[in-house]
């Protein structure tokens, strides 16, 4: 678990590194698809290290459903975190969000 979660922890702080003080919603999620694709392969390459016989090399074991739903939980903090700290600077120092 501890491997997947860094893992799409990095892949929302991709997101959030699009914009230094601009918000991914005024941003948009889908104006980079470039972007999305490189990390949709990089979730999928995640899947396959873990549920195929790759995972013995990797000393990995399967993830159940609920195992996904907490790790894509504890990882998102990164995004919800870094949009507040985005919110609070286009509130204090509107210049740098526009």
């Amino acid at each position: 678990m501890a491997f997947s979660t860094l893992m799409i922890y990095q892949m929302f702080n991709v997101i959030n590194c699009r914009s230094e003080f601009k918000s991914i919603f005024k941003i948009g999620f889908f104006t980079n698809p470039k972007l999305l694709g490189a990390i949709l392969i990089s979730v999928l390459m995640q899947i396959v290290v873990i549920n195929t016989p790759l995972s013995t090399f990797f000393k990995a074991v399967p993830l159940t459903l609920m195992d996904g739903v907490y790790i894509v939980l504890v990882s998102s903090s990164v995004l919800v975190i870094v949009e507040i700290y985005k919110f609070v600077v286009s509130k204090l120092k509107p210049e740098l969000a526009s």
